[in-house]
């Protein structure tokens, strides 16, 4: 399984899905870390993550994950912007608060084989307030 990675800095400022990341169509994602960055200090903020109750539908420009080692782009992609967002996950994997500093960073490691996302499903990264920039880095297996 080759080892993927991608990082994406947020440019909407709204409540609710922010990034959804989209395994290809014939195999499952395996994601490894998640690493989140403030990218300005106006307020904190908090972020939930997890496979949403609802997938996006239409992602508008979804961006291909590169392969680490090799070069090249992965199946893998991710969208920040869709005809219809997804929703909220149902079950949170797990959520951050970033502190009020630009350059707050926060990473989860998934232990073991790593949080899958199964064929026909998706990760999703919310936001539960008025949310300005950040980074977002995903290393995964696909």
């Amino acid at each position: 399984m080759p080892l993927v990675m991608q990082g994406r800095t947020t440019t909407s400022l709204v409540t609710g899905s922010i990034i959804e990341f989209i395994p290809p169509a014939n195999k499952p994602l395996l994601i490894k870390k998640i690493t989140f960055c403030m990218t300005n200090a106006a307020a904190t903020g908090t972020l939930g993550f997890g496979i949403p109750a609802a997938k996006g539908v239409t992602p508008t420009s979804p961006q291909l994950m590169r392969l680490v080692n090799g070069g090249g782009d992965a199946a893998s992609s991710s969208a920040m912007a869709w005809g219809t967002p997804p929703t909220a996950p149902t079950l949170y994997v797990g959520v951050v608060q970033l502190g009020i500093a630009i350059g707050a960073v926060q990473s989860i490691d998934f232990p073991g084989n790593g949080f899958l996302v199964p064929v026909n499903s998706t990760f999703v990264i919310f936001a539960f307030s008025t949310v300005h920039p950040y980074c977002v880095t995903i290393v995964a297996q696909e």
